[in-house]
């Protein structure tokens, strides 16, 4: 009885011990499993195929819902353009016009191959040709890979803001950043032509033509530069006469004028007059002498990639915090310019908070669920544009302090 007693106590024991080792083991497949899908799918994540099928898909995706569900105004603003101009009607006045246009008329030609197409194909291609040139744009710079795929997935809430619109900010995102890479190629030719076909597209992207001053060569910069200029501004006379083409080219300047007074935009401008009434040419230009600075106190710092990277990041924050028309859709220039100042900073803690501020309240703060929370508490329009001001300022002082010091 005793025997059989211990025997089975035993045997009892040795089932519990082989519990125990089984459940430690089912554990550890578990945890392995875990960790095995999980590094899977980092590595998918951090592939820049699954990213650009990603923003191939939202592209399509946005395409499909602006057409079905809303009315692609900007899309229609571009390609009408185009057709009154073949008309030789002004694109431009009488004022207030159904399609206000405040492009080059350059822009309404370069226009034509969407104008020409059923609106759904034409709006398609129009936002295929800006994911691809900024998605290219992005990989071509020469960082390392997670730092790339770090900044589409960064800004991808902004990209989808300013892909709802139909507008150019992600072209002219791209064409700032191939400003660079065709530069840093000493491809000279097709670098010049980014910075002069972003001008006839927003004015503004001509800043890009600031990145000239760290490369040799700098008569054939302007050479090409011009002769650029005289074909792209001559690209009207496809359809128009010379002196209707220079009438345009008045209205135009006519409406930018006329357009430069009152507004101030999401921008440096909006939130001192909050304060103090300022005239907004002013703190342009101080923005301005800010902006180069640099360049002259320390031009030698930019013999490195990474330092002529970090610049050109500045100049895509600078012409939106310092533009009297900017709105959130704009935000896609700046905040990618956020991101590719963070991947080569030095990430100190306070970069980290700067560039989280940059996520939440600039990229986040115009979604659904954020804005209506964030709107009963702030001013939207500074919540956006604050983040972006406080990064600028930051690289500023970076690009100043190791060589002042």
């Amino acid at each position: 009885m005793g025997l059989a007693c211990k025997k089975h106590l035993w045997n009892y024991s040795n089932l519990r011990t082989m519990s125990r080792k089984g459940l430690i083991h089912l554990v550890e497949i578990v945890i392995n499993t875990g960790l095995m899908a999980y590094d899977r799918f980092k590595r998918l994540c951090f592939d820049p195929r699954t990213v650009f099928w990603l923003y191939l898909v939202i592209s399509i995706g946005v395409s499909i819902h602006k057409y079905l569900c809303c009315d692609p105004t900007n899309y229609k603003t571009f390609a009408t353009s185009f057709w009154e101009l073949v008309k030789g009607i002004d694109i431009y006045f009488p004022v207030p016009k159904i399609w206000d246009y405040k492009y080059s008329p350059s822009f309404s030609v370069l226009f034509a191959p969407m104008a020409v197409l059923p609106v759904f194909f034409g709006a398609l291609v129009w936002t295929l040709i800006n994911t691809f040139v900024f998605y290219f744009a992005i990989i071509k710079l020469k960082i390392d890979q997670k730092a790339k795929v770090f900044i589409l997935w960064f800004i991808i809430f902004e990209f989808i803001t300013s892909l709802q619109n139909f507008q150019s900010n992600i072209l002219i995102a791209g064409l700032i950043l191939c400003t660079l890479n065709l530069l840093d190629d000493e491809n000279q030719l097709w670098g010049t032509f980014s910075i002069v076909i972003s001008f006839f597209i927003k004015i503004f992207g001509a800043a890009s033509g600031l990145l000239f001053v760290f490369y040799p060569n700098k008569k054939k910069f302007i050479l090409y530069g011009s002769i650029w200029t005289v074909i792209i501004a001559a690209l009207p006379l496809m359809f128009v006469s010379p002196s209707w083409l220079l009438h345009l080219y008045q209205s135009w300047y006519k409406t930018m004028s006329t357009d430069l007074s009152g507004s101030l935009g999401y921008s440096v401008m909006m939130l001192v007059n909050k304060i103090t009434p300022v005239p907004k040419i002013y703190i342009q230009l101080i923005g301005l002498i800010i902006l180069i600075s640099p360049l002259v106190f320390s031009y030698k710092r930019f013999s490195e990639y990474k330092n002529r990277l970090i610049y050109t990041a500045s100049i895509m924050i600078w012409v939106v915090i310092f533009n009297h028309k900017a709105e959130s859709s704009t935000f896609i220039i700046a905040a990618a310019g956020a991101a590719i100042w963070y991947v080569n900073s030095r990430k100190t803690l306070l970069d980290k908070i700067l560039i989280v501020g940059v996520f939440i309240f600039t990229t986040l703060s115009y979604t659904d669920l954020p804005a209506r929370i964030l709107e009963k508490f702030c001013d939207l329009p500074t919540v956006k544009t604050l983040p972006c001001i406080l990064v600028w300022f930051k690289i500023q002082f970076d690009l100043l302090r190791k060589d002042i010091r």
